[in-house]
């Protein structure tokens, strides 16, 4: 009776792990999850041809970023001055969480991924640029 339960427990494991297995296969296999594409790591706004908010090649490139991205006034370069952003003077910005130096003083979205920033406490945001390399004044 002893190594019937354990045969079963181990032959239940085995079937729970194949299931599990297949489906994460199967969902990153039709551009489910964070799964990204040939040579770039997933994020937001790349998930396959679903949700992919315009970028209709799959192996479309970042390293050229297009006039509209360079030209956008929301991407911060240089000392990054947090008061001077606060306009409103509320001790918040709106802030891309993935890319750090994208910062408004009103909601908007991130002119490199399209995601909609996320509001922030001046101080968080500081931490965020600092913990990702950008320069705080």
């Amino acid at each position: 009776m002893k190594y019937l339960k354990e045969f079963i427990a181990l032959t239940s494991f085995i079937v729970l792990a194949a299931v599990i297995l297949t489906a994460s296969t199967s969902c990153s296999q039709f551009g489910f999850g964070n799964t990204g594409h040939s040579g770039h790591s997933g994020h937001s706004g790349h998930m396959g041809n679903m949700g992919n908010m315009g970028q209709n090649d799959e192996n479309h490139d970042h390293s050229q970023p297009n006039e509209e991205i360079k030209k956008s006034d929301l991407i911060r370069e240089g000392i990054v001055d947090l008061v001077a952003l606060d306009e409103n003077k509320d001790g918040k910005v709106f802030q891309d969480q993935m890319h750090w130096n994208v910062i408004s003083d009103k909601t908007d979205s991130c002119p490199i991924c399209f995601m909609k920033l996320t509001e922030v406490k001046l101080s968080d945001a500081r931490t965020n640029l600092i913990n990702n390399g950008y320069y705080v004044k």
